[in-house]
């Protein structure tokens, strides 16, 4: 069987330690653009990419943001996790891998960047589990 390679990336659209992320929008979408043609252009074929972080399409009815964004409370990403075990997600990798799909594990970047610990505990384990096979 013939297996295809696909090339993508995963695009996160918010930057919130840009300065133009806040105050000028039209700078903030000139600057991510840029980044995409960037990717478009340096990398020989790209097949696709995941965009993360597109929230609505139109601007909310005045006073309806702190609905939609206001803190609730703790994510409980321990919770989360542990209904998925590491060694499902391995398992599932595997036979992904095995009919020649592509496998996807979303784990976004917290407001500066960094990966919640919790979510590296789980990528590490993850990946030491798959590097002993």
């Amino acid at each position: 069987m013939l297996k295809l390679a696909s090339f993508r990336f995963y695009y996160s659209l918010v930057d919130w330690t840009h300065p133009a992320y806040r105050d000028d929008w039209e700078t903030y979408v000139a600057y991510y653009q840029e980044q995409i043609c960037e990717l478009c252009t340096d990398f020989g074929r790209i097949d696709g990419f995941v965009f993360d972080g597109y929230w609505p399409r139109q601007e909310f009815e005045p006073g309806l943001e702190h609905e939609y964004f206001a803190p609730r409370g703790k994510w409980d990403l321990a919770g989360t996790y542990d209904l998925k075990s590491v060694a499902e997600i391995v398992e599932v990798y595997r036979k992904v891998r095995e009919m020649g799909s592509v496998f996807f594990l979303n784990v976004g970047p917290r407001p500066f960047g960094d990966i919640h610990p919790e979510e590296q505990r789980v990528l590490r384990e993850i990946g030491r589990l798959i590097r002993e096979q």
